[in-house]
C-alpha cells in the first residue's frame, strides 16, 4: 500500500458506502483485530453490522497507509467517554460517523470530529430544539430557517455533534456547547463551558458527502483544509 501524508492543517475526509464494500468482506475481515472481530461478532443485525465491518475496516486501513503499519495492527484503544485514540501515535487524531449506508472518517494533525446525518429522516424539529439547545440557538435557527428550517436544523445539529465528538464529551455537553446556525460559518462555535473565548479555538467546515446527506467537521487548529474523497479499497 502507498503512504498517505496528512497536512498540518488538513482534515482527510474518506465517504465509506457499506453497500458498495460488501462485496469485499472478505478481505475487509482481515483487516480487523481481534477485538473488532469479536465485536463484529455480537451485532444481530446484519445492516448494522455490515457498517461496522465497513467503516472499522476502512479505517485501520486509512491508519495503517499514515502509520505504516498492517491494517489489524494498529493499536486502537479508548478514553474514559468512548472517544477512540491511538496510543502509538497521540499526535494524529481521528473520528467517525455514519448515517444509514454513509460513513464519514476524519483524520487529522489536530482534535478533530465529525458528524453526517440523513436529512430525510423525521424529525420533531421543535421538541429536540427545546430539549437540546439554548433559547439563543433557538432564536438564530429561526433566522436562518429560510427557505429550508429542515436544512437549517441538520446544520446546527451536525456541527454541535462534530465538536462533541472531538472533545469526547458526546451527549454530556449538549448543554454547554452553543453554536451558530448561519450557513458558511466557520467560526461556528459560539460558546463552550460558558467561555465565549473558545470560539477562536475551532474551525468548521460543513458539506454534502452524498445525495440528502449533510455532514460538518470540526477542527481545533488555526486553519482548515478539507479534502473530501470516496474510500476505496487500496490497490484495486
Amino acid at each position: 500500500m502507498s503512504a498517505i501524508r496528512l497536512a498540518p492543517e488538513q482534515v482527510m475526509v474518506r465517504v465509506v458506502d457499506a453497500k458498495n464494500l460488501d462485496r469485499y468482506r472478505a478481505r475487509l475481515v482481515t483487516c480487523l483485530s481481534t477485538e473488532d472481530l469479536a465485536r463484529l461478532d455480537r451485532y444481530s443485525n446484519q445492516a448494522a453490522g455490515a457498517m461496522f465491518l465497513a467503516a472499522r475496516a476502512a479505517l485501520r486501513l486509512l491508519l495503517g497507509q499514515i502509520l505504516a503499519t498492517a491494517p489489524s495492527e494498529v493499536q486502537i484503544a479508548t478514553m474514559e467517554h468512548g472517544k477512540p485514540y491511538l496510543p502509538a501515535c497521540p499526535q494524529l487524531f481521528f473520528n467517525i460517523s455514519h448515517s444509514r449506508n454513509i460513513a464519514l472518517i476524519a483524520i487529522a494533525r489536530h482534535p478533530v470530529g465529525i458528524d453526517v446525518e440523513f436529512l430525510r429522516r423525521p424529525v420533531d424539529f421543535a421538541a429536540v430544539m427545546r430539549r437540546f439547545f439554548s433559547e439563543d440557538e433557538r432564536y438564530d435557527w429561526q433566522l436562518n430557517s429560510v427557505p429550508n428550517p429542515q436544512a437549517a436544523f441538520f446544520r446546527g445539529w451536525t456541527r454541535k455533534e462534530a465538536i462533541l465528538k472531538a472533545t469526547g464529551e458526546g451527549i454530556a455537553g449538549l448543554g454547554h456547547t452553543r453554536v451558530s446556525f448561519k450557513p458558511d460559518e466557520p467560526r461556528a462555535l459560539k460558546e463552550r463551558l460558558n467561555d465565549p473565548s473558545q470560539s477562536v479555538e475551532w474551525l468548521f467546515n460543513d458539506f454534502c458527502p452524498a445525495p440528502d446527506y449533510q455532514a460538518a467537521v470540526a477542527l481545533k487548529a488555526p486553519a482548515l483544509q478539507l479534502t473530501i474523497e470516496a474510500f476505496s479499497m487500496p490497490g484495486l
